[in-house]
């Protein structure tokens, strides 16, 4: 069994305490020097605390485990190579139990490092690289990540990874809402219809020119009705019309004949005019009248060669072989391939643009999975770090999720944050235990305060000697006895022993 003294250091004149694997607990009264026994014991393992001479004495010093370390006023001075295990230079065993930081991420990030102390990992960016797949690590992870802090690290590149998944996820829910607007344009619709713009307009050139065809045939069928109907009414009155054209001739040669007698006349009496001026008023009134129907009578004669040039002209129509109409069910067959025509050129616009949808659809579908799958890629890839830490902490019970240290046994996990303080050293101690037994030399040792072995339940106390017994780990610490007394150190005894 190893042991260590101390002598003239604090309050202590000499005590020399045992060191096995086990809790040693320290024993007595206030002032007795349980907690410089406590200090010395984390100088020997080479922690940097004050230490005090005894008042009277010219040094202290502390000797065990293959090293002597003498105290004086102003420094101390080591000898020997220290034959055990420093746990306290591996792991900051208050800053995983109690950080003493309000801010929860803060103390989680402490205790993060502490334990990655323990286990001796210094990640760098190179240890990230696996949470994204090959040949994206270089362009996604910056070496502007690199930092001493480990957590810090994890932290940046999970906010990174974080922020790219959210754009990504921003852009896959951009894209799916035009996805659902480009399906709206083509879905349900029949795209394999004739859509060629051309040829339809084509179509409908032609079936505009039939219709029209078909409408001046109509159009022509009845003129010629008309014209046929109206020549048969000169034709049934044609003796009429030439005996009004022979009567009327007569009358114009009467008064023609007429007017010739009164000019005659007048030449007669052309001397008489002067004595006959009552009579050639007369003559005159006279000539007048006739004259008047002289011209009635050349207006009647322009009127009846009119008509006899109408005549002619019926009689040229009725010649001509009879325009038979299109039927009403030619032009209404028209009327509706017009229709048609006109319809499908509609129809060909819809289908086009349908098809251009559909097109933009597969397109936008494309992107739309890409943004999905790079949006999954960097949530894995956040959700990853905490994996990485886990790994590096390498602690059966203690895991990193959601940037959280979290307690795992069985199917319990809890935050370790919210056990109780006892529970925490514990978990710790265990932990602790568990890395250094492989590789360690003789004895490994770790000082423990004595607030914090008060404040754990004999339960617990139990559980950590075991630990402590079962990986060879020799923990000091201290415990007041009501009674007072001086300074003793016992090996714990647990219930049953």
């Amino acid at each position: 069994m190893e042991s260590i003294t101390i002598q003239d250091v604090g309050p202590i004149f000499e005590h020399t305490l045992p060191i096995e694997p086990g809790v040693t607990v320290l024993m007595g009264g206030n002032e007795a020097g349980k907690s410089t026994s406590i200090a010395c014991v984390a100088a020997l393992a080479g922690r940097d605390v004050p230490l005090a001479i005894r008042d009277g004495a010219k040094q202290g010093m502390i000797r065990g485990l293959g090293t002597t370390l003498i105290v004086g006023a102003k420094k101390k001075t080591r000898s020997g190579e220290f034959d055990a295990e420093a746990v306290e230079e591996k792991i900051d065993l208050a800053g995983l139990v109690e950080p003493g930081l309000k801010d929860a991420a803060a103390a989680t990030r402490k205790r993060i490092r502490a334990l990655l102390s323990l286990t001796g990992q210094a990640l760098t960016i190179a240890d990230f690289k696996t949470i994204l797949p090959e040949g994206r690590a270089d362009q996604e992870l910056l070496a502007g990540d690199t930092d001493d802090d480990p957590v810090e690290m994890a932290g940046k590149i999970k906010r990174r990874m974080e922020a790219k998944a959210r754009e990504w996820e921003a852009k896959a829910k951009d894209l799916e809402t035009q996805l659902l607007a480009k399906a709206q344009q083509y879905m349900g619709l029949d795209v394999t219809g004739e859509h060629d713009g051309d040829k339809l307009q084509q179509k409908l050139i032609d079936a505009v020119s039939e219709s029209e065809k078909l409408k001046a045939e109509a159009d022509a069928a009845k003129a010629d009705a008309e014209a046929r109907a109206s020549a048969g009414a000169w034709i049934h009155n044609e003796k009429e019309l030439v005996d009004r054209v022979e009567r009327v001739r007569g009358q114009m040669e009467s008064a023609a004949e007429t007017v010739a007698a009164t000019d005659r006349r007048l030449a007669d009496i052309a001397a008489q005019i002067e004595k006959l001026k009552d009579e050639e008023k007369q003559l005159t009134d006279h000539r007048l009248g006739h004259q008047k129907r002289f011209d009635e009578a050349a207006e009647s004669l322009k009127q009846a060669e009119e008509d006899a040039a109408r005549l002619r002209l019926a009689r040229e129509q009725l010649s001509k072989p009879t325009i038979a109409p299109p039927s009403d069910d030619d032009l209404a067959a028209a009327a509706e391939a017009v229709d048609q025509a006109r319809k499908s050129i509609e129809n060909a616009a819809i289908i086009r643009r349908a098809i251009e949808a559909k097109a933009e659809h597969t397109a936008l579908m494309a992107k739309y999975k890409k943004a999905v799958d790079e949006g999954l890629i960097f949530r894995s890839a956040a959700d990853s770090t905490d994996a990485v830490l886990s790994n590096a902490v390498a602690c059966e019970t203690l895991k990193v999720v959601e940037g959280e240290l979290i307690y795992v046994e069985g199917n319990r996990k809890e935050p370790f944050a919210r056990l109780s303080a006892g529970r925490r050293y514990q978990v710790a101690i265990c932990e602790i235990a568990k890395a250094v037994a492989a590789g360690k030399k003789r004895i490994a040792l770790l000082p423990l305060s004595q607030e914090a072995w008060d404040g754990l339940e004999h339960a617990t106390r139990d559980k950590i000697h075991k630990a402590a017994v079962e990986h060879g780990i020799a923990i000091v610490t201290g415990q007041i006895r009501d009674a007072g007394g001086p300074l003793t150190s016992t090996l714990y005894k647990a219930n049953g022993q």
